[in-house]
């Protein structure tokens, strides 16, 4: 009987079930803190770039220089971001950037900007599926 509750190094039952809960409550505390790390991760992990769509163009069409022009839509997971884009005209380029909300661009995107934006919210909603 005294071995049973006695251990070969001397410590009582007691004191190995105290030492158990001990290292429970650790471990609980420590799984605690892991979860809240990954949920703090999980809602950084939204705000970055996930979805990006380029559309090139020609501006002048009848100028005959290719598609020299883009507009690129990036997006984050939460479907903000900004569009960028560019225009060449006689070895110059102008570059623009519109802000992008929940997946609704400035109202003032032009048709090729508003294509690379649906093409970059086909992205990041079908990559969500």
């Amino acid at each position: 009987v005294t071995r049973l509750f006695k251990s070969s190094k001397g410590a009582s039952l007691e004191d190995s079930v105290l030492r158990i809960l001990n290292e429970n409550d650790t471990l609980k505390n420590e799984n605690k803190q892991i979860k809240d790390l990954l949920v703090k991760l999980m809602e950084q992990e939204k705000m970055n770039i996930k979805a990006v769509a380029t559309v090139r163009f020609n501006p002048f069409s009848q100028s005959g220089h290719g598609k020299q022009s883009f507009a690129t839509a990036m997006l984050n997971g939460k479907g903000d971001g900004f569009v960028i884009s560019t225009l060449s005209v006689r070895g110059e380029t102008h570059v623009f950037m519109k802000d992008v909300e929940g997946g609704i661009g400035d109202k003032n995107l032009s048709e090729e900007e508003n294509t690379a934006l649906e093409k970059a919210k086909e992205k990041l909603y079908n990559a969500k599926t």
